[in-house]
């Protein structure tokens, strides 16, 4: 069953969202992110300063629902400006 994006994210892009990363541990691990809203998106650009799991973070970007991925966890999203707000935990699963 195919994930669907929030209102929040469709609406209006230029909005920030605020969302956790988190590292999912299938299929040789990859990280997502879980937004306030419960929504998950598949981050096809995280930014390594950011890719620690745990880590609370602001973004703005578009979702991608044409990009295939193996992952089947999330919507496919670009993140086009990122902030961290909380920095997460670094672990030996999370490098990658």
């Amino acid at each position: 069953m195919p994930t669907t994006i929030s209102n929040e994210i469709e609406s209006n892009r230029d909005e920030w969202i605020v969302a956790t990363v988190h590292f999912i541990n299938l299929e040789g691990g990859f990280f997502g992110l879980i937004c306030t809203d419960y929504t998950r998106l598949l981050p096809l650009n995280l930014d390594s300063t950011c890719a620690l799991d745990g880590a609370k973070i602001k973004i703005q970007g578009h979702k991608c629902p044409e990009t295939l991925t193996i992952q089947q966890w999330g919507t496919p999203f670009t993140i086009t400006q990122i902030e961290l707000i909380e920095r997460g935990r670094e672990s030996v699963n999370s490098m990658i």
